[in-house]
């Protein structure tokens, strides 16, 4: 526990595990890229598992595509939505963004499209109670 009693987020323990392995200072570095790394990676195997039927090297391949999106991506989204949301820090944010670019994979369109059919349906119901122009 943390000397204020509180209970250490994912993060810390991430860190704390990779500084047995590193120097404090590389752990506290390397630790977010292991967190977001693993977050990514149990999305990623639902994706591949809802993939069709292909070659272990290709799913390997998109396995690997997709982690490494997720890498790219997690701390520029998690920044961003901190931003937004004062009350959630970016390194709260680290997980469930990697878990979501892993499990979204590259189903982006299907993720547009619902997102675009819910904003209509927003839409038509702000018109139909005369809430609209």
């Amino acid at each position: 526990m943390k000397p204020d009693g509180q209970i250490p987020d994912i993060l810390t323990v991430v860190i704390t595990i990779a500084a047995l392995l590193f120097s404090a200072e590389v752990a506290h570095m390397v630790g977010p890229y292991l967190l977001i790394i693993m977050a990514s990676a149990v999305g990623a195997s639902w994706t591949v598992k809802r993939q069709d039927k292909t070659t272990r090297i290709a799913a390997l391949w998109y396995f690997m595509r997709v982690c490494g999106a997720a890498v790219l991506l997690t701390g520029f989204l998690s920044a961003a939505i901190s931003g937004v949301h004062a009350d959630l820090t970016e390194s709260s944010l680290l997980v469930p963004v990697a878990f979501g670019l892993g499990a979204v994979g590259s189903d982006w369109k299907l993720v547009g499209a619902a997102i675009g059919r819910k904003l209509l349906d927003v839409i038509d119901l702000l018109f139909k109670r005369g809430g609209g122009p």
